[in-house]
């Protein structure tokens, strides 16, 4: 009996030895598995990563590309813009220019025709004055001839209040 204990015990001892070690083999199997596992898993993370990354400089790539554009454009409307800007300016300078012109000559044109004026009006006040003298040199003859005592001279007016007091 005892040797049959001894032989069951051993048999336990084995039996167990082996599950032990079947559970340790299992338990590898698994550490294995999950190893591999993980490492699929981590591959599948690092390329989803990736992905996302390429994605998004993609995405970032068009979206600048769109800005780029509607920067370009914008400058392409200033630009015509500014063309008819400076094109009215330009022509509103030239008007003004031709304006002022116009005015200066209008001026200049007045100014001679008053001067003008200002002559003729000269003249005949000369004309005038030049009538007049020999209409006084005629009545100044005409005068002396009627009148034949000569004028007495002038002498200033006798002084009433004693000077210095």
């Amino acid at each position: 009996m005892l040797r049959e204990k001894l032989r069951k015990a051993r048999a336990e001892e084995k039996k167990k030895a082996e599950e032990l070690k079947k559970e340790q083999e299992k338990k590898r199997d698994a550490d294995l598995i999950f190893k591999k596992w993980k490492e699929e898993k981590d591959e599948d993370i690092i390329t989803k990563k990736k992905r996302e990354k390429k994605d998004s400089t993609i995405k970032l790539s068009d979206k600048q590309e769109i800005e780029d554009q509607k920067k370009k454009d914008a400058e392409g409307a200033f630009v015509g813009w500014k063309k008819k800007k400076d094109k009215e300016i330009m022509q509103t300078v030239r008007q003004s220019k031709q304006e002022e012109k116009q005015q200066v000559t209008q001026k200049m044109n007045e100014t001679r025709q008053r001067e003008r004026e200002a002559e003729k009006l000269y003249e005949k006040w000369l004309e005038e004055k030049e009538q007049q003298k020999k209409r006084e040199k005629a009545k100044a003859r005409s005068r002396s001839k009627l009148d034949l005592s000569p004028r007495p001279a002038w002498s200033p007016a006798n002084k009433t209040i004693p000077y210095g007091h």
